[in-house]
Parts: C-alpha cells; structure tokens; sequence
C-alpha cells in the first residue's frame, strides 16, 4: 500500500470526471444497473450547489457534492465517494474535513440506516454530530456545526 502524502478538493469545472466515478458510487450505493443521478445536471447550473473532485497525491480519489440548504447557514454533503482503492488511508477524512473547513457553518447529510460503512465512517470523521433516525425512509441524519477557519468563527447551531 503506497501511502497517500497529499489531499486535496477542487471544484469540478466539467462534469466529466464525476459522471465517470458516479456510475461506481452508484453500483456500490444502489446496486448494477442503478445509472441515473437527476441532479447532476444543475451542480454546474445553480449557484447553492458545489461539485468538488477529491485528488490524493494529485490523482484522482472520489468525489463530492455540496449543497446549500440555507445559503451561509446549512449545507448538506449530498454525495460523498472515495474509489475503494484509497479507502482507509485517510483521504475521505482529510477530504471531508477540507469541505467542512471550506463553507464552516451547520452541516447535515444522510445515509441509509442499513450502509454500515458509511455510519461507521461519518461517525469517525464527525464524532461530535447528532444523529436521527428517521424509521420512515430508513435514514439516519446527522447534523454537526463546523468552524471557519479563514474567519475563526464557529456558526450557532439553531437546530436545537
């Protein structure tokens, strides 16, 4: 296992690169023959929502997907994917924790209540997040409040 000196995001100028990584993400997520995404389309066409390419040691490692539920206020990470390969070698942490440094602020995401790893992974990466269950649509949400660095400001969580 070569080990991983650098990770980094950067915003997805073309969907290219995610749309060849979403099919994976999907097959994993979903299962075969699971291809279609609708939202892709307006990550590159509406203004709350950010498309970011995750590179580790400037290659790339997976994906994410930002969107501002409430501008400045709450975002959601709506995708998240880390190619098997470069799982459990710190780049979805390192990449995850870049993303919440970036926008600061409430946070939220889902995951279904049956995905271990994923359960597994975002508790280790925001230990400090509240999860609800939601027995309904079989998902967890987690919400957590992230610090700016650039302006050392935590934003007051107004969810409780």
């Amino acid at each position: 296992m070569t080990r991983i000196l650098d990770v980094a995001i950067t915003h997805a100028a073309k969907p290219a690169v995610i749309e060849r990584l979403l099919d994976a993400y999907l097959e994993e997520l979903l299962g075969a023959g699971h291809r279609d995404y609708p939202y892709l389309s307006r990550y590159w066409s509406e203004p709350d929502r950010h498309p970011f390419v995750i590179l580790a040691d400037r290659r790339t490692a997976g994906f994410a997907l930002v969107r501002d539920v409430e501008p400045d206020v709450l975002h959601e990470m709506s995708e998240f994917y880390v190619v098997p390969a470069l799982r459990r070698q710190g780049v979805g942490r390192r990449a995850a924790t870049l993303l919440f440094e970036r926008f600061g602020g409430r946070w939220q995401l889902q995951f279904a209540v049956a995905n271990a790893r994923a359960r597994s992974f975002w508790r280790f990466v925001v230990p400090a997040a509240t999860e609800t269950p939601n027995p309904n649509v079989l998902v967890h949400t987690m919400t957590w409040i992230a610090s700016n660095p650039s302006t050392g400001t935590r934003t007051p969580d107004v969810s409780r």
